[in-house]
């Protein structure tokens, strides 16, 4: 007989205790209660509720865009609106009246300067030897025109004086009249020359002082006496001619008075010939007066240009403005009229660009709201002040110049330069 190890599973049973008994209970049924199940949706009721939301969603949409259809026409009734729109400024360019060497310069890119600064220094040296010798050349030429004065005043002392002492003069024979005719022409020939000579004798004497001063080298020197040895040569030869007609003047009176047995025909001609000298010497101190006032002139002009090619050394600025490129530095050997530094200046406008059928409905003195790109933050109040002529490029945009209503700060100005894009929004209605 075999025996298994595994225990016997034993059902306990419900019992009571009843009169001293123990009495077994029946088993208990459970009863299982039934759970009643839903029934779903059929789909023609899901397809009801889904219509009802579209219906729904599609009202809110046309709804919407109602409105913004609504707050867009509101706004095309008030404004314009255009990004082609920039900043613009007027840029000066700063450059040298004289030609030097950048000794020193005082500003960089994007610095603020004030009328008057001084933006960069050439080298003074030589505009101050220059000076100085425009200030010798005036002395010199003050001190000329006050010796040939004198000499023109006792010249014309003589020749008054001898036009009162001069008796009448009988008429002279025909031959001595045309060799005091042909006199007249040779002394008319050397006032003439004079014009060339005396400007050459006087600057020939003011540079040879120059020279001892220590202003002019050797060289300058040996031009101007080059040139006035060249005129004194000439000069002497017309003396020459003068001197022979002298002498067939009275050569002429000899004849006539061995001829006629007269022997104040002589006297007669000298007198004249007194008289020619006189009146020669007049008209040539005269010429160097007025010369020598003339060289006072000149050097006076002189020494202005010196003084203000000394001052032009120091390159100022000529307006308010930002500086916008530096162009030198130092040491640079610049030229005359050379551009050294451009200028921004510190009023800036707005040109926008309007198609034509929004410029209908824009006018000058409009108001205008401004965004400019590199102050994306702030918007900035102006006004029309012109409508432009069309753009040539193209035809069917037109430029409007927008002017700020207030001056930007310091710290704006600085963003606010030329090229920078903008947006601008005309205000149609006055609010």
């Amino acid at each position: 007989m075999e025996y298994s190890n595994s225990p016997t599973k034993v059902e306990q049973l419900d019992t009571k205790v009843e009169g001293g008994k123990i009495v077994l209970l029946e088993p208990t049924i459970p009863v299982v209660e039934t759970l009643e199940v839903q029934q779903s949706p059929s789909v023609s009721e899901k397809l009801n509720v889904l219509r009802l939301i579209l219906l729904t969603l599609f009202g809110a949409s046309a709804i919407a865009l109602s409105i913004i259809g609504l707050r867009r026409w509101q706004y095309a009734q008030s404004y314009e609106e255009t990004s082609r729109a920039y900043v613009t400024n007027n840029t000066s360019s700063v450059y040298s009246r004289i030609y030097g060497k950048v000794l020193k310069v005082n500003v960089k890119n994007n610095k603020i300067v004030k009328k008057g600064s001084i933006l960069a220094n050439l080298d003074p040296q030589e505009y101050q030897t220059k000076l100085r010798q425009a200030e010798a050349n005036l002395v010199i030429s003050t001190e000329q025109a006050r010796v040939l004065q004198l000499k023109f005043n006792a010249a014309s002392q003589s020749l008054q004086k001898k036009k009162k002492d001069q008796t009448p003069q009988p008429q002279l024979d025909a031959s001595i009249a045309q060799a005091l005719t042909r006199l007249k022409i040779a002394q008319i020939q050397l006032r003439q020359f004079e014009t060339k000579f005396i400007p050459s004798e006087l600057n020939y004497q003011r540079i040879n002082k120059l020279h001892q001063a220590g202003f002019v080298n050797i060289t300058v020197v040996n031009q101007a006496k080059s040139k006035y040895d060249k005129n004194f040569i000439q000069r002497q030869k017309l003396l020459a001619q003068i001197a022979a007609q002298q002498n067939v003047v009275k050569l002429e009176a000899n004849k006539l008075e061995t001829a006629t047995q007269k022997p104040d025909i002589s006297q007669q001609v000298e007198a004249r010939l007194q008289q020619a000298n006189l009146q020669q010497e007049y008209e040539i101190s005269r010429l160097h007066q007025l010369a020598g006032k003339s060289a006072i002139a000149q050097a006076e002009k002189q020494l202005k240009i010196a003084k203000y090619q000394l001052s032009y050394t120091k390159i100022v600025a000529p307006i308010d403005a930002k500086v916008d490129i530096v162009r030198v530095q130092v040491g640079d050997k610049i030229k005359q009229k050379q551009h050294l530094i451009a200028l921004e200046q510190q009023k800036p406008w707005i040109t926008a660009n309007f198609e034509s059928n929004q410029l209908k409905r824009i006018k000058a003195g409009q108001n205008v709201q401004i965004q400019i790109n590199s102050l994306p933050n702030q918007i900035f109040s102006g006004k029309i002040q012109k409508i432009l002529p069309p753009n040539k490029l193209y035809q069917s945009q037109t430029p409007v110049q927008i002017t700020f209503n207030t001056k930007p700060s310091q710290a704006e100005q600085s963003k606010i330069i030329s090229g920078v894009p903008a947006t601008v929004k005309v205000q149609l209605k006055n609010k």
